[in-house]
């Protein structure tokens, strides 16, 4: 694609084309252009938040996945969620769960059971994680 399609279509894009924005976001996401993706969600293209949540994810790119979850993108949510777990960073699951996240808060109780941090549970299970209570209620005894 020549650079005067490309700025055509980020013209049109501008103006609301949604087809032009779809077809530039598609082009983007395969050049791994963050600029161009970024330039269509600040212009109201929501769905290229996907390709930049998808690009942020491979790269390990917290910063821009925080950025994207801050705006409401499931996807980036998602892929914040499986680093946090990958990484057992309890700082990335405490800001999951405190934007609304209710997976994070069972894989962050499962984190707490493995260490046994009672505490750190009891606040999940509070906050209404049911694998906190899970993991918090006596073991059954056997029946023989």
């Amino acid at each position: 694609m020549s650079d005067s399609d490309w700025e055509a279509l980020k013209r049109l894009a501008e103006e609301g084309d949604e087809q032009a924005a779809a077809e530039l976001a598609d082009l983007a996401a395969d050049r791994a252009d963050v600029g161009t993706l970024t330039f269509l969600l600040d212009n109201g293209y929501d769905e290229a938040a996907v390709h930049l949540a998808d690009l942020a994810a491979a790269e390990g790119d917290v910063g821009t996945l925080r950025s994207l979850v801050d705006g409401g993108s499931e996807v980036a949510a998602d892929a914040l969620l499986a680093l946090a777990v990958a990484t057992k960073d309890e700082e990335l699951l405490a800001y999951l769960v405190d934007s609304g996240q209710e997976p994070a808060a069972d894989r962050w109780a499962e984190l707490a059971g493995e260490r046994g941090d009672t505490d750190r549970l009891q606040r999940l299970a509070d906050e209404g994680s049911a694998v906190a209570e899970r993991l918090l209620e006596p073991p059954r005894p056997s029946v023989d």
